[in-house]
């Protein structure tokens, strides 16, 4: 039921992406993403008409530089920003082409589509069944998103989903090599690490903490030209980036916690109406306490929760825990969709299943997601309003036509609340869950 409606509004969706732009006259891109006027390259040699691709063309501009992260704001660390090196220097001795710009995107899709081709490849799905797999992944919304802004997220792709492969099917060692090349991308991503916490691993746990923190740390030598120095004004572009965004703005659209908290504190609680200063409580206690609460109770999930549970908790925390996690982040979350969605269609064919036999792992426990109603329609809604690209922006109702966030998508706003919803519910009633048994033993 879930996959027939999220075919149907799909399906709408595209019908109103082609229809609803030429009759209101807005930007259709810019419902699900962002501006497309984001200025940051030269439009007459670079990208397409006004748009730049932002995020492609802004990392060019450090990636061959000694010290990347000692003027402009940039928080890419050394193995990301080294993954544009060839790019700047194309670029730099071909400045008209943009034939730089179309293989990145074309590496960008590439990489989106690997989980498709991988479950093909390995026998695990038909021919038709991954070719499903990779039209939802073409579609997502986050997916969308990232190929707008020419953002790095789609190569994380392929890693998260052969790391949640890699932990479904206890395959640990894959698990933690996948894992730990994540880090090297995304710093932040060492909370995955947390899999094993619960798993009460404590071996393979505190050999993560360790590969991860050295392995990073030593990643500074790709740029050796004042390691030191790069590493420290790293730490303060790290900084200066979760503080970039503006608290409690509705566009760009940031899923951070203290973003959301923000939000609804000058739009809903306060008494005043809007504020154009940050709320008192905006950000540091709000994503601290929600961190320790979530870190005391990844104690206790784990054991009683199917392992798809335990991934969708820990994969969300890079996404809601910083001050400033804009919405393409959600390519995070996407390959865990794509393997639930595989599951389905393999269950479709008697005696075959989308995890490997031989890791003694059933397929039912993909399906405890869906557990109870209220996680069902809380998962249901975060799926269909944040991972389906909605042409629908605020100015759709004439109130809000003037305003300066008129051409976001109105499913943003109510999609991430539901996400962060469903992000407490399976924390706290698997904790709930987890003190009971051990209450009644």
């Amino acid at each position: 039921m879930f996959f027939t409606i999220a075919l149907i509004l799909y399906a709408v969706a595209f019908l109103l992406l082609a229809l609803l732009p030429g009759y209101l006259g807005f930007s259709s891109s810019q419902a699900f993403s962002f501006t497309a006027k984001d200025g940051w390259c030269t439009s007459s040699i670079q990208g397409f008409g006004v748009h730049c691709f932002g995020d492609f063309y802004y990392s060019l501009r450090f990636a061959n530089l000694d010290a990347p992260w000692s003027t402009d704001l940039f928080a890419y660390p050394p193995l990301s920003l080294l993954f544009f090196k060839p790019f700047a220097f194309w670029v730099a001795h071909d400045q008209l082409s943009r034939l730089p710009l179309i293989v990145y995107m074309l590496l960008s899709i590439i990489a989106l589509l690997i989980p498709a081709i991988h479950t093909y490849k390995s026998g695990r799905l038909k021919n038709f069944q991954a070719a499903a797999l990779a039209a939802l992944s073409l579609m997502a919304a986050p997916a969308l998103m990232a190929i707008d802004r020419g953002n790095n997220q789609l190569i994380l792709v392929p890693m998260v989903y052969f790391f949640c492969l890699g932990i479904l099917e206890r395959r640990t060692r894959s698990a933690f090599i996948w894992g730990i090349l994540l880090v090297l991308f995304k710093p932040q991503m060492i909370v995955l690490g947390a899999i094993f916490l619960v798993a009460r691993e404590w071996k393979t746990f505190f050999k993560w903490i360790f590969s991860a923190l050295a392995l990073f740390l030593l990643s500074f030598l790709l740029y050796p030209k004042g390691v030191l120095s790069n590493f420290k004004d790293y730490l303060h572009q790290i900084d200066a980036y979760q503080n970039s965004a503006i608290p409690g703005s509705i566009t760009p659209t940031n899923l951070s916690i203290a973003n959301m908290w923000s939000w609804w504190y000058d739009h809903a609680i306060s008494s005043t109406g809007p504020i154009p200063t940050p709320s008192p409580f905006f950000p540091s206690y709000v994503t601290v306490v929600i961190g320790l609460l979530v870190a005391l109770s990844l104690l206790f999930i784990g054991r009683f929760r199917g392992s798809i549970v335990n991934l969708f908790v820990i994969l969300s925390l890079p996404i809601l825990l910083p001050n400033t996690s804009f919405a393409y982040y959600l390519c995070l979350l996407l390959p865990l969709f794509l393997i639930i969605l595989a599951d389905t269609l393999a269950r479709g064919e008697p005696g075959k299943r989308f995890l490997r036999k031989e890791s003694g792992i059933e397929s039912a426990p993909l399906f405890s997601l869906f557990a109870s109603r209220s996680n069902s329609i809380l998962l249901s809604g975060t799926f269909f309003l944040l991972f389906i690209p909605w042409p629908l922006p605020w100015g759709f109702i004439p109130s809000f036509h003037d305003e300066s966030w008129a051409a976001i998508g109105m499913n943003w706003i109510i999609g991430q609340f539901i996400f962060l919803g469903l992000f407490i519910s399976l924390v706290f009633t698997g904790s709930i869950q987890a003190i009971d048994k051990r209450a009644n033993r």
